[in-house]
C-alpha cells in the first residue's frame, strides 16, 4: 500500500492513497475505454464526448515513444470522427515521429484546410506550424 503524508499541521482525517497506476494497466484501462466507447449506440448522432479514448489513447501512446500503434489509435478515431482537428494533429505528429513525410504532408494539408475557415485566433497545431503549404513540409520546432 502507498503512504501519504500530510502536513504535520493538518487536522482533518488521513488522507487516502491509491497506488500508482503503472504503464501496462493504464494501458489496459484505454483498452476497455476505447471497446466500451465503440459499443455505445450513433443511432441519434454520437455520444458527446469531450476527448474520444481512441484520440486520448493516441497521446498517451505518443507521450510512450510508440507512434506506430498512436498512429493506429488516430486512425480509428478519425473513423468515428472525420476531420476533428486534435486527431488529425496527433495522426501528424505520430507521422513526423516515424519519418513518414508523405503522411504529414497529407495530414497537415488537411489540417490548414480546416484551419482557414476557422477563427483567425486559432493556432495551427503542432507539428504543423504556421508555414504548411499543401504539398510541403515545415514541421514546427
Amino acid at each position: 500500500m502507498t503512504r501519504c503524508r500530510r502536513k504535520r499541521r493538518s487536522r482533518g482525517p488521513r488522507p487516502t492513497c491509491s497506488p500508482p497506476v503503472t504503464q501496462p494497466a493504464a494501458l489496459t484501462l484505454l483498452d476497455e475505454a476505447t471497446a466500451a466507447e465503440e459499443a455505445l449506440p450513433l443511432e441519434f448522432g454520437p455520444p458527446i464526448i469531450v476527448k474520444p479514448s481512441h484520440e486520448l489513447y493516441g497521446d498517451v501512446l505518443l507521450k510512450l515513444g510508440r507512434p506506430e500503434q498512436a498512429r493506429a489509435q488516430y486512425e480509428k478515431a478519425l473513423a468515428r470522427a472525420p476531420r476533428r482537428s486534435l486527431a488529425l494533429a496527433g495522426l501528424a505528429r505520430a507521422a513526423g515521429s516515424l519519418g513518414d513525410s508523405a503522411a504529414l504532408a497529407r495530414t497537415c494539408a488537411e489540417l490548414a484546410g480546416i484551419r482557414g475557415t476557422a477563427d483567425e485566433t486559432v493556432a495551427p497545431p503542432q507539428p504543423c506550424g504556421e508555414s504548411v503549404v499543401v504539398g510541403s513540409i515545415s514541421p514546427a520546432r
